[in-house]
């Protein structure tokens, strides 16, 4: 069993990941696999929203507004009220809904076991510490499917 804890964020490579798992295993759909090995690191994500808008009032509580809610009910709602308040984030929040990415960052929507979402914190500094053996075992500059292939 695979779990990524992701700090990356170039959808091209986590897509081309779900289609790998798909192509091992037909019975489900690519983005059906990632809901089964992604979770997100909160760290980045209130890192990406901060390159996006680096002076936005709510970017030091983005996090604790979102991804704190109980359910994906409750997220849905916070999101449109965030919306409401800040018409400029509609359209980083509608991409936050995507269900692969919902589960990613929201443990009630996580098809990740219990144990192994528990084990996979909400930041990657362990990992952040091992990127020079990392890139130097899988390469600099590759895919994510490659760096997981090796």
């Amino acid at each position: 069993m695979y779990i990524l804890r992701i700090h990356c964020t170039y959808a091209e490579n986590i897509l081309g990941l779900g289609d790998y798992f798909h192509s091992l295993d037909r019975t489900k759909q690519w983005h059906e696999h990632l809901q089964y090995i992604l979770v997100f690191c909160t760290v980045h994500v209130k890192r990406n929203f901060a390159k996006k808008f680096p002076i936005h009032p709510i970017r030091h509580e983005l996090a604790e507004r979102l991804w704190t809610a109980e359910s994906k009910e409750e997220l849905f709602q916070r999101m449109d009220g965030i919306c409401q308040t800040y018409p400029e984030l509609t359209s980083w929040l509608k991409n936050k809904r995507i269900p692969w990415i919902i589960s990613g960052l929201m443990r009630s929507e996580s098809k990740v076991p219990l144990q192994y979402w528990m084990y996979a914190r909400k930041h990657t500094g362990i990992s952040e510490s091992s990127h020079f053996q990392d890139n130097n075992f899988t390469g600099r500059k590759t895919t994510l499917l490659n760096a997981v292939l090796k």
